[in-house]
């Protein structure tokens, strides 16, 4: 099977359990949650995925959750790094 959807987001939250990595994505004004095999993702970043298959109505038994849609990807590729924290400046006092 082709991939049916090439994306690219921004990671919002991401999980691993049973073998996948989930991750939800900002993309193309909406978010989804992509399924894949365990990657390294961190909230901020951005990554680029593509689909092998959109599943409705998705039950993850370890995370005891469902999801109204996921899309299992054959592959996410991290674009950027996440965005550093930006650094506060020192207070003056005299």
């Amino acid at each position: 099977m082709t991939a049916a959807l090439a994306g690219e987001g921004e990671v919002i939250s991401t999980m691993d359990s049973a073998g996948y990595t989930y991750i939800e994505v900002r993309h193309d004004g909406k978010t989804d949650w992509l399924a894949s095999e365990p990657v390294k993702v961190s909230v901020g970043q951005r990554i680029k995925f593509e689909e092998f298959s959109l599943m409705t109505n998705f039950r993850s038994e370890s995370l005891m959750r469902t999801f109204t849609s996921m899309r299992f990807v054959n592959e996410v590729k991290v674009l950027t790094a996440a965005l550093a924290p930006a650094a506060s400046s020192p207070v003056n006092t005299k």
